[in-house]
């Protein structure tokens, strides 16, 4: 199977990489890393109602628990800077039978995911819209696929103050 990746910035470069992969049936944990984005996005339309964003209060009341418990919390400072406020729990230990050696799993959550998703969450704060993305990350021998959702909240439901956001990842 071939899949194509394209990025914000490689999207309007014009570029995308493909690369060739074997996919295996979705996992319950894989199927529920791809719905937490998709969950985040109607979490954030019902809490919106007829403001142009919801209120991180109102976000929270339309999602579940165990979103808001992967979720992240970005404030949005002067000029733009943002700041990670809080972060979801931790990666999983690796699954009984992974043919990584050792037994304890390298960390998934690297300086390079974490430029990444900070990239994402500036898109959402310029387009003042939600922001999706998935990119794929070499750890090792083997890649990990990041997917995460990033929405605008605001306290007076007119001006962004924060970014929600929503990251999964699993093994390819």
């Amino acid at each position: 199977m071939n899949m194509l990746h394209r990025t914000e910035g490689s999207a309007r470069a014009g570029h995308a990489r493909v690369e060739r992969a074997s996919r295996a049936a979705p996992t319950h944990r894989a199927m529920l890393e791809r719905r937490r984005g998709n969950r985040l996005l109607s979490a954030w339309k019902a809490a919106r109602g007829d403001l142009a964003f919801p209120s991180f209060a109102a976000l929270e009341a339309a999602a579940d628990a165990e979103l808001m418990r992967h979720s992240l919390l970005l404030r949005v400072g002067l000029k733009g800077a943002l700041t990670i406020e809080r972060f979801g729990p931790p990666a999983p230990p690796a699954a009984a039978g992974d043919d990584r050696e050792g037994a304890d799993s390298p960390p998934v959550i690297t300086p390079l995911v974490v430029t990444w998703l900070l990239a994402v969450a500036g898109s959402a704060l310029r387009r003042r819209t939600p922001v999706t993305e998935s990119d794929e990350v070499r750890i090792g021998n083997r890649r990990l696929c990041y997917r995460c959702a990033v929405v605008p909240v605001a306290s007076d439901g007119g001006e962004v103050d924060s970014l929600v956001g929503v990251l999964g990842y699993r093994w390819s």
